[in-house]
């Protein structure tokens, strides 16, 4: 399992806004594809790095507040489509606010993320 993170790196005076996708020392900067919605812009990128380093297998989506993460599973489709399912399942709990720890915080999506990880492990 790899973790593929992605940031966005603003414009400056010579250069557009730009994607930026890292992984085990290995990354890429691309700029950014105004015809991809921003959440297609971060895989896009992930998908390219995994392409430049031929990496064959299947993207998961997460993220922090400041920058999104891509787990990538070299493994069989069918736990790919399983786990992708649970990571949409947790998400769409964490954006109701679904998911609370012992003291009634909510849990961030970087410990759910983790929480999952160590599932694959």
């Amino acid at each position: 399992m790899i973790a593929i993170t992605v940031k966005y790196l603003g414009p400056t005076n010579t250069k557009g806004t730009r994607l930026k996708a890292y992984a085990n020392g290995n990354s890429i900067t691309i700029s950014k594809n105004y015809a991809l919605s921003d959440s297609d812009g971060p895989k896009y990128a992930a998908q390219v790095l995994c392409d430049k380093m031929k990496w064959k297998g299947h993207l998961i989506h997460g993220g922090t507040e400041k920058e999104d993460v891509f787990v990538f599973l070299k493994g069989d489709y069918k736990i790919t489509q399983l786990l992708n399912r649970a990571a949409s399942y947790i998400a769409k709990g964490l954006e109701k606010g679904a998911y609370k720890d012992t003291v009634g915080q909510n849990v961030t999506a970087e410990k759910t993320i983790h929480a999952l990880e160590e599932l694959l492990k």
